[in-house]
């Protein structure tokens, strides 16, 4: 009974279905240690101000749990008025806090594993997984063996906070206050990328860079003994085969598995996008092909692999488009065929066909693959190649379609854009003309770049049509404002009477002040962008949706 609990508070099956709990991780004292010397070790690009930071994530946590967990708003609400006279106010919202508001809905990845971390068990026994954590985590940082005794004496809260952050505790350290164990984890603010939730199960990652390995660690703990303790059948892991360890370093790295949950999409029950890309490694997706078909009980059938460049500007799929409703999407434009392709018609474009390619030059295109399960019409077996690459192929993916009551439309895509556009005409019964794409920056250059490394793109759903962005993203904004105005004027026609020119787009503070008033309640919130203040937030390198990592969201009326 406890295990069907657990699994029925952890399920995705869209990426547009209303939000009902997530993971998060407020913004800790390791990302205020960070030093221009370790910008390319830890992947910042700048030193960002922590205390501003806090206060731009805290408008994130708040508008979340209006969504999500709203009883809790009261009781944040009352404790900032107690502790408003003082310059540090409550600090409800610091998972170190113990006044922290505890929502079972909107959980920070600190406060779930401290809940790991007690000496004993509820019988009085040692808490061996406290242990183990313990011990793996000194095996990976190389601790010594005094550290490790010392982390033993640590408190669950304490405890959590060191493992995440390196620190120990002030009142541990004197007289330096900065005395590190371990390097900080600074990346764990974008939990998005530490695991994916498809379906009912839970897929961990395998961090591509070293500064996140401990991040990986901390999930596989957190998966295994508290999503899902009860059945770890649940959890799924991408491993190198046995072979991997007796390669050469050259196909080592070649066969090397990295995996990232900014390149999992799940747009509908039957359909799970994977990118290939900067951190979500080759060997990676097709260990992710061969798991997911071989699942008996998953309604997984087909697999999107989008390929693209391996660039940090665009380290995930998730920085190039993410859905909005079930016809509208925001994409970066240079990975549109579409937009190059209107662009190109003004004059043809020669240079890329002349130039002298550097043979380890980047890709410089996106490449788009897909598997379908049923392509035998049998059970899955490894050894059938389940590629889409013929119009027969496709053939039998639209027979398959057909059964289901789904536009039997599928054809090889044509680029990114096509993609998108097939998903909402196939998985949601859109018509081709109702589909609609909104290009980060306008598509014109260079607000398109500037925008994208800004996540433009990079947006999370509490629910159809409601989004969260960044404020400094003002190009972008202003096209959701105008999404439904420049739809209808492209198609050579006049917005139907009575519709909105496009979204609201409106400041998170706004949106706060107006729950708080009473003008406004979530239930009455559509179509709109929610700004979240980004001056801080955005030099982190990751957006909204970087920043959630959905657990269960309501079944979308397919």
């Amino acid at each position: 009974m406890a295990a069907q609990a657990t699994q029925n508070r952890i399920n995705v099956n869209s990426e547009i279905g209303d939000l009902k709990r997530i993971l998060i991780h407020r913004p800790d004292i390791g990302i205020g240690k960070i030093i221009p010397t370790k910008f390319q070790d830890w992947m910042y690009d700048d030193i960002v101000h922590l205390n501003s930071m806090k206060k731009e994530y805290d408008e994130y946590i708040k508008i979340l749990l209006y969504f999500l967990d709203p009883e809790k708003i009261k009781e944040i609400d009352e404790l900032e008025a107690a502790y408003k006279h003082l310059p540090e106010g409550s600090d409800c919202l610091n998972p170190s806090n113990p006044e922290y508001f505890n929502s079972d809905k909107v959980l920070d990845v600190q406060k779930v594993l401290s809940s790991l971390l007690n000496k004993e068990t509820s019988d009085g026994q040692p808490n061996q997984i406290r242990n183990r954590i313990i011990s793996a985590i000194c095996a990976i940082e190389e601790c010594s063996f005094e550290t490790e005794q010392l982390l033993h004496q640590l408190e669950p809260n304490q405890l959590s906070k060191t493992l995440i952050t390196g620190l120990l505790p002030q009142d541990l350290s004197q007289p330096d206050l900065n005395k590190f164990l371990f390097p900080p984890v600074p990346n764990l603010v974008f939990t998005r990328d530490i695991g994916a939730v498809i379906g009912d199960k839970y897929l961990l990652s395998k961090a591509c860079k070293k500064a996140r390995k401990r991040e990986s660690l901390l999930i596989k703990f957190i998966a295994y003994y508290h999503f899902f303790a009860e059945d770890h059948n649940q959890v799924l892991e991408i491993i190198e085969d046995s072979a991997y360890f007796l390669l050469n370093e050259n196909d080592q790295r070649k066969n090397k598995v990295t995996l990232e949950g900014g390149d999992v999409m799940i747009p509908s029950p039957r359909h799970v996008l994977i990118g290939c890309s900067e951190r979500t490694s080759a060997s990676a997706v097709n260990g992710f092909i061969h798991k997911i078909f071989s699942l008996a009980n998953s309604e997984v059938e087909q697999i999107t692999v989008v390929k693209i460049p391996q660039r940090r500007e665009q380290m995930h799929i998730d920085t190039v488009f993410t859905q909005v409703k079930l016809n509208i999407w925001v994409l970066y434009g240079k990975f549109s065929e579409a937009l190059q392709e209107l662009k190109e018609s003004k004059q043809v474009d020669y240079l890329d066909k002349l130039y002298h390619h550097k043979e380890d030059s980047f890709l410089e295109e996106t490449e788009i693959y897909q598997f379908y399960k049923n392509k035998y019409q049998q059970p899955y077996h490894p050894e059938h190649n389940y590629l889409l690459q013929t119009e027969k192929d496709y053939a039998i993916l639209n027979q398959g379609l057909a059964a289901q009551n789904l536009p039997a439309v599928a054809q090889k895509p044509k680029g990114l854009e096509h993609l998108l556009r097939q998903l909402s005409i196939i998985e949601f019964k859109v018509a081709p003309e109702d589909v609609i794409i909104i290009y980060c920056g306008g598509g014109n250059f260079p607000d398109d770049d500037r925008e994208q490394w800004t996540d433009g793109c990079n947006l999370l759903a509490l629910r159809e049509g409601v989004v969260i962005g960044y404020d400094r993203n003002t190009i972008t904004n202003q096209e959701f404002r105008q999404a439904y105005f420049n739809h209808y004027k492209r198609r050579g026609e006049a917005l139907p009477a009575g519709m909105a020119a496009g979204f609201e787009v409106i400041s998170a503070g706004e949106l706060l002040r107006r729950f708080k008033a009473g003008e406004a309640t979530p239930a009455t919130v559509k179509d709109t962008l929610i700004e979240l203040s980004s001056d801080e937030l955005s030099r982190a390198r990751g957006g909204s949706r970087c920043m959630s990592q959905p657990l269960l969201r309501a079944p979308f009326n397919f």
